[in-house]
């Protein structure tokens, strides 16, 4: 059975009043399909992390930031992030190249 909502009191509807629905020849079925994700999107995040790591320099502002290499750690990230991605791109292993 199903309700209806009624500010803050529920109405249990009466089986009657609950309509089936039916398809019919003519109608159309959309199927939502899953966003198709960028194979780069992760190289990308990872070489602005290394950017914005690079030039705004954290291990500067916060104490004992300076023992953890971020820079060399985000580099690191940002090439394996290249690599596993260079597979499954349109584009050719030089442009990954060259946007790195």
């Amino acid at each position: 059975m199903e309700t209806r909502s009624q500010g803050p009191v529920s109405q249990l509807l009466p089986p009657s009043s609950v309509k089936k629905a039916s398809l019919s020849a003519g109608d159309i079925i959309v199927h939502k399909e899953k966003p198709v994700r960028e194979p780069l999107s992760g190289a990308y995040f990872w070489l602005t992390l290394f950017f914005v790591v690079y030039c705004a320099r954290p291990e500067d502002w916060i104490p004992g930031l300076h023992l953890i290499p971020l820079a060399k750690i985000t580099g690191v990230c940002a090439v394996i992030g290249f690599v596993v991605s260079m597979g499954r791109s349109r584009r050719g292993p030089t442009d990954c190249v060259v946007l790195s």
